[in-house]
């Protein structure tokens, strides 16, 4: 196998110095451009949509260092909505504690027994993760739960926009912000295997006293990590993957 890989050929994009020629594995240096598949070709079995949804929406707004998972969100949302939903498919009971404009959701779980929501937390190992240390670990996932995971992550923690140019053209970035670096990274890479082009940034600055950054609430001092689509094609793309149910970032996306 590592003979072959090494004899590979690959066709080698032409560039201000260099023609375009085939060359082996081996022969590749840096600064060669080489063709690749825009989407991946092979996803695992492991999980569907709605489980995705979940994690994804759990590891935005979600709680789950306590005895019992909560997630946070507006009561006419489609989010809570779908929580709501998730949980009696479980069995689990919903509490619903109003904090201002938003909900605080607990699932509480018969006495004595474990709690289904958060074995399905474990399932997917991220049950006990805080806010800065949160990821998915390397599990062979189905396609359709990557779309839903990305759909949790951008109903929670992401930002749908419109916005018009000088010369009237209108284009919409869609942006995905936390303050867990290897989570970040996750979400750059599974949008990469749907073939969405996407760029990570770095926000360094650091607010206080409730104030956001571009639309985020920043409830530390760690740098917010955040990924960013604006390609016209990688938006078409991105449409077809997600399936939001918060309603003005679906209308707007």
């Amino acid at each position: 196998m590592a003979r072959y890989a090494q004899s590979k050929r690959w066709w080698r994009g032409a560039s201000l110095c260099f023609p375009s020629v085939w060359k082996r594995t081996s022969d590749l240096v840096p600064g060669d451009r080489v063709p690749f598949s825009l989407s991946a070709a092979y996803f695992g079995t492991e999980g569907h949509a709605r489980e995705g949804y979940f994690i994804g929406a759990m590891l935005g707004d979600g709680g789950m260092t306590s005895c019992t998972p909560e997630f946070h969100g507006d009561p006419l949302d489609g989010a809570v909505g779908f929580m709501r939903e998730f949980a009696a498919e479980y069995g689990c009971g919903v509490r619903e504690i109003p904090q201002g404009s938003i909900v605080r959701l607990r699932f509480p779980f018969k006495a004595g027994h474990r709690n289904p929501i958060t074995n399905c937390l474990r399932r997917f190992g991220v049950w006990g993760q805080r806010c800065d240390e949160k990821w998915l670990p390397d599990l062979q996932l189905s396609r359709d739960f990557w779309a839903g995971w990305l759909s949790g992550l951008v109903d929670t923690d992401g930002c749908v926009r419109e916005r018009v140019n000088p010369r009237g053209t209108v284009h919409g970035p869609v942006e995905f912000a936390t303050v867990s670096p290897l989570l970040v990274m996750q979400v750059s890479d599974a949008l990469l295997r749907f073939g969405v082009a996407n760029r990570v940034r770095v926000d360094q600055r650091q607010q206080r006293n409730g104030h956001s950054i571009n639309g985020y609430a920043v409830v530390s001092r760690r740098p917010i990590q955040i990924v960013e689509i604006s390609r016209a094609t990688a938006l078409v793309r991105l449409a077809g993957v997600l399936d939001l149910r918060i309603g003005y970032k679906a209308s707007t996306l």
